[in-house]
């Protein structure tokens, strides 16, 4: 038979693991609450572009992330060549930077996930619940796919997948001032002649 106290710490760890996913879903949630309560507009410009372009906004991340290793990796480099510690808090500051912007992206890339399942159940609902829904499902669906044994590492490459195009929709309409690919309008009823 089993050690009782080895059964009670993996019952203690699958419940501390448990928790502290509950409440990252639930932060997730409020911020995405707090996002549309606060920058509604914004919000419209970056799904626009996730929807419009989520190609673009995907390679956008991607290579501002790999950009971004690649300067750290540098700077560890020119460590080796005795270059003084001034820029690591310019580094540490840039990673911490990209990190909220990626799970800012993800909260908003979560909005019309919460659109689409609380259409599913035919509620009528406002946009500020559409948002906390979709990103504490999103956030709660893929961190619990995320621990499966078989697909946990895919679905972790789903959720990267989602932060780099978040990161790259961010980027591309300057956190959400502009939209991209910007409507074309068609102004002149001149004739050509």
């Amino acid at each position: 038979m089993g050690d009782p106290a080895m059964f009670f710490s993996q019952l203690a760890d699958f419940g501390a693991g448990a928790f502290g996913l509950l409440l990252l879903a639930l932060l997730s949630g409020l911020l995405a609450a707090l996002l549309e309560l606060l920058l509604p507009r914004q919000m419209r410009n970056v799904q626009y572009t996730i929807a419009a372009s989520p190609v673009d906004a995907a390679l956008v991340g991607f290579f501002s992330v790999l950009a971004l290793i690649t300067g750290s990796v540098i700077y560890v480099l020119s460590l080796f060549f005795i270059v003084p510690l001034v820029l690591l808090p310019v580094i540490i500051l840039l990673w911490l930077v990209l990190l909220l912007l990626a799970l800012i992206g993800v909260v908003i890339l979560a909005a019309p996930f919460g659109q689409w399942l609380l259409g599913r159940r035919a509620v009528e609902t406002v946009p500020l619940v559409e948002s906390a829904v979709g990103a504490f499902c999103l956030t709660g669906a893929l961190g619990v796919l995320a621990a499966l044994p078989i697909i946990g590492w895919l679905v972790t490459l789903l959720g990267c997948g989602i932060a780099l195009t978040g990161l790259g929709a961010l980027l591309l309409t300057r956190l959400g001032t502009r939209r991209y690919p910007t409507p074309i309008t068609v102004t002149d009823s001149s004739p050509l002649l």
